[in-house]
C-alpha cells in the first residue's frame, strides 16, 4: 500500500472516529463503499456487509421524487448550505436528515464523503410550539373581554372564570411540555435583543440558570460590541432558515450552534421581537474542522511533495514549502537551519515570514551550536522541541529562552532535520503573536515536511556529487586524451611515415622486378637475335626491326624512370602553380609521342574553338599529356593510330573548367577496369608489358590541380571501338 493511500485511509478513519453524525461513503456511480456504525444502526441493518450490497438510491431519497444521482450529487456538494433529504431504513421508514458532501481520492478511486445529521422533527415541533404560544398569547390578551362577556350573560361568574382558568392552565402546560420535549434551546428576544422568554434547554446550552439568563442581551454570548441584532445578521435574508455561529458560555467556553430566527408580531401585526431555536453543533463542527484540517494537510503535503519532483531550483522549492506550512499552521515565521558540523555552527538558510512579521534570517548566520546546549541535546536525541509559552521555558534552557525573547517569539514548534541518517539541522514554526499549544496535526505536518525537505536536500547533495564526479571524469578524460595525443603524436607520425615508406619501397621493388625486368628481358632477347642475324644479309630487315625494338625499350625505360622521379617528387614536395599555356604543352607532347613510335603512322587532330588558353598548373602538365597519348598508342593494334583531341569549356558546381577529351581507336577498356587503371601499381592484363604507372601519375597530378580525370567509351556501350580519356582543370 502506498503512503498516499495510507494517509487517505487514515483520514477516513479519523472521520469515523471524530464525527457523531451519519457517515456514508460512495463513488460517483452510486456504489456504496463504506459507512460508520451510527448509520448502520439508524438504517436497521445487522452488518456493514448488508449495506455494501446496495446502492445509495436504495437507502436515500430527496424532495419526494425519484432518485436522480447527478442531481443529488449537485445538491450535497453545494458548500453554501446543507441539504435536506431522507434515509430509508431496512423497514422502509423515512428518517429526515440534513447534510453535505465533499469529494475525496483514495489511490486512484474518486469517492464522495457524505456527512449528515438527523433533524428530529425540529420543524414540526417548532411549528407546534409557535402555534400554542400564539394561542396562549391571544388568550391572555382577551381575558378582560371574556370577563365582561361573562357578566353580560348573567351566568355563574365563578364557574366560568374557573373554567377559563383551567383552559389557560392547560394551554400553559401544553406549551411548557412542548418546550421541554425538545432538546433545542428556544428563545424570544425583544427588538433591543434582550431575552424575554426561553426554555431550560437554552440554560443548559449556555450554562446559565434561568434567573441569570432573564433580561440578558444577546451580546453577552457573542464577540460583538455595540452592534444591534439587525446589524449582526440580515433578518429578512435568513427568516426561518438555519445558520451557524459561535457562542460563548458562562464559563467562557466557545461553542458552535445552529439556529433559526423568525420575526415575532403581536395580535395587531406589529413586530415586537424575534424568536427561534438553538442547537449545539460543537461536536459536529469540531469533526468537520478536523476533517477539513486533514484535507488541507493532505493538499499541502501533496503540494510540497510535488515541488521536489525534478525541481529546477531547490531553494525556491524549499521557500515555497515553508510558506505553505507556515500559512497552514498560522505561524508567524517558518524556517530552516542547516548545521556546519565541522565548524560547529548553524545557519538560517531559508525563511518565510507572515505579513507584518520582521525577518530574522540575516541575523541568524554562523551561530555557534554551543549557544544552544539544551536545544542541541533534544535535537540529538531526535526529540521534537515544543514550547507552548517561551516565558515558561525551564532554567536549563535559559540561553535559548533569551535568544527567542529577543525575537519576540511567544511559542514555537521545531523538528530535527536529517539528511540521510545524519542530523543536519532543524525546521520549525515561530509565533510572535500569541502563546498556545500546537495541534497534533501540526506535528504530523512538520514531521512529514521535514522528511520531504531532508530527502530533497539529500538528493541535491547526491546530484551535486554526481555532477562534480562527472565533471572531474570529463576533465580527467580530457587530460588523459591530451597526454595520449602528445605522447603518440610523434609515434603516429613515425608510423605513418614508416607505412608510407614501406609501401613506396614495395611499389618500387615490384616496379623494378617487373617492368625493368621485362624491359631488360626484351633487350636481351633482341641482342641474341641480332647476333644471329648480323651475318645473314637476308635477315637485314628483321635486324632493323630488332634495333627499333631495342630503341623503344630503352625509351620505355627512360620514361619509366622519369615517371618514378615525377611521382616521388609529387608525393614528397609541393610544386608551385603558375600560368601555363595549354596548347604549347599539348604540341610538345604530340611531338614526343610521334618520335617514340616511328614504325606506325599516327594521325593527331585537335578540335578547339580557341588557339591559346591559360590555366593554373605547372610543368607536370606535360607529363599528363604525354602519358595519356602514350597510353593511347601503346594499347592500339591498328596500323594507323587515330587520336582526336577535343577542347571545350565546362561549368560545374559554379566553377569554370577547361575540358580536354582524348579519343583513340585502341583496344578500349572494359567497364570493370575503368576505375582501376588509375590506381598506382595496377596491371592492365597478365600479358601487359607495364604496370599502369603513367595513369596513376596522371591521376595524382590532375587531383593536385583540383581537377578530375576519367575514361569513357568512344562509342557508347561498345568499349572495343576505343577509349575517351576526359580531363577537366579549373580555369586560371
Amino acid at each position: 500500500m502506498s503512503i498516499n493511500n495510507t494517509r487517505s485511509e487514515n483520514l477516513i478513519d479519523s472521520i469515523f472516529e471524530y464525527s457523531p453524525d451519519l457517515i456514508l461513503i460512495h463513488d460517483k456511480r452510486g456504489n456504496i463503499t463504506n459507512m460508520n456504525e451510527n448509520l448502520i444502526k439508524v438504517l436497521g441493518y445487522k452488518s456493514k456487509e448488508d449495506i455494501l450490497k446496495l446502492q445509495i438510491k436504495d437507502i436515500l431519497n430527496y424532495e419526494n421524487k425519484d432518485f436522480i444521482l447527478p442531481k443529488f450529487l449537485k445538491l450535497i456538494l453545494n458548500k453554501s448550505e446543507h441539504t435536506e433529504y431522507y434515509f430509508k431504513t431496512k423497514k422502509n421508514a423515512h428518517i429526515p436528515v440534513e447534510g453535505f458532501g465533499f469529494p475525496y481520492k483514495i489511490g486512484k478511486l474518486d469517492i464522495i464523503v457524505n456527512i449528515s445529521t438527523i433533524i428530529h422533527d425540529k420543524k414540526k415541533l417548532q411549528k407546534e410550539l409557535l402555534n400554542t404560544k400564539s394561542q396562549l398569547d391571544n388568550l391572555m390578551v382577551k381575558i378582560p373581554e371574556i370577563r365582561l362577556w361573562v357578566l353580560s350573560q348573567k351566568k355563574d361568574v365563578v364557574e366560568i372564570l374557573q373554567k377559563g382558568g383551567r383552559v389557560l392552565k392547560e394551554s400553559e402546560k401544553k406549551y411548557r411540555d412542548i418546550l421541554e420535549s425538545i432538546k433545542e434551546g428556544y428563545f424570544e428576544v425583544d427588538l433591543e435583543g434582550n431575552l424575554v422568554f426561553f426554555n431550560d434547554s437554552l440554560c443548559d446550552i449556555l450554562g446559565y440558570s434561568p434567573e441569570e439568563l432573564v433580561g440578558k442581551h444577546y451580546r453577552s454570548f457573542m464577540k460583538l460590541e455595540n452592534k444591534k441584532l439587525e446589524e449582526f445578521i440580515d433578518i429578512d435574508e435568513i427568516d426561518g432558515k438555519a445558520f451557524e455561529f459561535e457562542l460563548i458560555k458562562k464559563n467562557r467556553e466557545k461553542i458552535y450552534v445552529e439556529s433559526s430566527l423568525s420575526k415575532k408580531q403581536n395580535t395587531e401585526g406589529i413586530e415586537i421581537g424575534f424568536y427561534g431555536l438553538i442547537r449545539d453543533v460543537t461536536k459536529r463542527k469540531e469533526a468537520e474542522n478536523k476533517i477539513n484540517r486533514k484535507l488541507e494537510l493532505e493538499r499541502v503535503i501533496s503540494k510540497i511533495s510535488s515541488l521536489f519532483i525534478n525541481p529546477l531550483n531547490y531553494d525556491e522549492a524549499i521557500n515555497n514549502s515553508l510558506e505553505f506550512m507556515g500559512k497552514l499552521s498560522n505561524a508567524s515565521r517558518s524556517y530552516l537551519f542547516i548545521f556546519n558540523n565541522i565548524a560547529k555552527t548553524m545557519d538560517n538558510t531559508h525563511e518565510w515570514c507572515a505579513k507584518g512579521v520582521i525577518a530574522e534570517k540575516e541575523n541568524l548566520q554562523g551561530l555557534s551550536q554551543d549557544m544552544f546546549p539544551w536545544w542541541m541535546i533534544k535535537l540529538n536525541n531526535e526529540e521534537v522541541i515544543h514550547i507552548p509559552d517561551v516565558s515558561m521555558m525551564p532554567e536549563e534552557a535559559a540561553m535559548e529562552k533569551d535568544l527567542l525573547q529577543q525575537q519576540n517569539i511567544k511559542s514555537l514548534l521545531v523538528l530535527p532535520l536529517f539528511i540521510g541518517n545524519i542530523l543536519s539541522g532543524f525546521i520549525g514554526f515561530d509565533n510572535v503573536r500569541e502563546t498556545g499549544e500546537s495541534d497534533e496535526e501540526d506535528f504530523f505536518l512538520l514531521h512529514l515536511s521535514s522528511e520531504i525537505i531532508g530527502n530533497a536536500l539529500k538528493r541535491r547533495e547526491i546530484e551535486k556529487k554526481l555532477k562534480d564526479s562527472e565533471q572531474n571524469l570529463i576533465n580527467l578524460n580530457k587530460e588523459l586524451e591530451q597526454r595520449i595525443e602528445l605522447r603518440t603524436k610523434k609515434l603516429k607520425e613515425s608510423k605513418e611515415l614508416y607505412h608510407k615508406a614501406y609501401d613506396q619501397v614495395n611499389f618500387y621493388k615490384d616496379l623494378l622486378t617487373h617492368d625493368i625486368s621485362n624491359i631488360l628481358q626484351t633487350i636481351k632477347s633482341a641482342g641474341e637475335l641480332s647476333f644471329i642475324y648480323i651475318n645473314d644479309p637476308k635477315k637485314l630487315n628483321e635486324l632493323y626491326e630488332i634495333w627499333n625494338l631495342v630503341n623503344s625499350q630503352v625509351n620505355r625505360g627512360n620514361r619509366l624512370v622519369l615517371n618514378v622521379r615525377r611521382l616521388s617528387q609529387i608525393e614528397y614536395t609541393q610544386i608551385p602553380f603558375q600560368p601555363i599555356e595549354v596548347f604549347s604543352f599539348l604540341q610538345e607532347a604530340i611531338k614526343f609521342t610521334q618520335k617514340g613510335i616511328q614504325e606506325r603512322k599516327i594521325n593527331f587532330q585537335i578540335d578547339s574553338p580557341f588557339k591559346t588558353y591559360n590555366i593554373n598548373a605547372n610543368e607536370l602538365l606535360l607529363d599528363v599529356f604525354e602519358n595519356i597519348l602514350i597510353n593511347a598508342t601503346t594499347y592500339n593494334d591498328n596500323p594507323i593510330i587515330e587520336i582526336l583531341i577535343k577542347i571545350s569549356k565546362l561549368q560545374k558546381d559554379g566553377i569554370k573548367f577547361l575540358k580536354l577529351e582524348f579519343l583513340d581507336n585502341g583496344i578500349g577498356i572494359s567497364d570493370d577496369r575503368k576505375k582501376l587503371i588509375f590506381q598506382k601499381g595496377y596491371k592492365k592484363e597478365k600479358q601487359s608489358k607495364g604496370m599502369g604507372l603513367g595513369l596513376s601519375l596522371v591521376k595524382k597530378i590532375i587531383t593536385g590541380y583540383n581537377g578530375q580525370i576519367w575514361v569513357e567509351d568512344k562509342v557508347f556501350g561498345d568499349y572495343t571501338k576505343g577509349s575517351n580519356f576526359i580531363v577537366i582543370i579549373p580555369e586560371e
